[in-house]
């Protein structure tokens, strides 16, 4: 025998003094592995049970918040649809409003021309309130004209 305590007696093998182990047990998912779950019964009685009703339990509470999630998804859409739609509407009413007042306008500016081409035909220069007269309206019905082929659908 040696004189060092914590000398192997046999080369190569630990001494019973310093032999230790380690052991790491890993799973994936809710539940234990079986062996597990009856060693925790072992240990305590109706643990296996506790456990498995927890992930049970903890399944149905992910479940019911992803169904939660998704119906508030699903509200957000309906909004969004609706606020397209009602903006969609608004910009339709901005788009008859714009297209009546032009309407209005050419009108006035038409009846203007006119108006002139027929104050200056009556002071003696027919030829003038013609071209005066003629030119205001022309000049209105090709901008309609040009107008109506220029915007998409009509």
């Amino acid at each position: 025998m040696s004189s060092e305590p914590n000398k192997p007696s046999s080369p190569g093998l630990p001494s019973p003094e310093t032999a230790a182990s380690i052991a790491e047990v890993t799973f994936v998912g809710p539940v234990p592995p079986p062996a597990l779950l009856e060693h925790y019964n072992r240990i305590s009685p109706g643990f296996a049970e506790r456990v498995i009703n927890m992930a049970e339990e903890e399944a149905l509470h992910r479940r019911q918040q992803e169904n939660q999630s998704l119906q508030a998804q699903i509200a957000a859409g309906e909004r969004q649809s609706e606020a397209n739609v009602a903006h969609q509407r608004e910009v339709q009413r901005a788009f008859a409003r714009e297209t009546r007042l032009g309407q209005w306008l050419a009108f006035c500016i038409g009846i203007a021309a006119i108006g002139a081409g027929s104050y200056v035909a009556a002071r003696e220069a027919q030829v003038a309130g013609a071209f005066i007269g003629s030119g205001g309206v022309v000049g209105l019905v090709s901008v309609f004209i040009y107008g109506r082929k220029q915007r998409p659908g009509a």
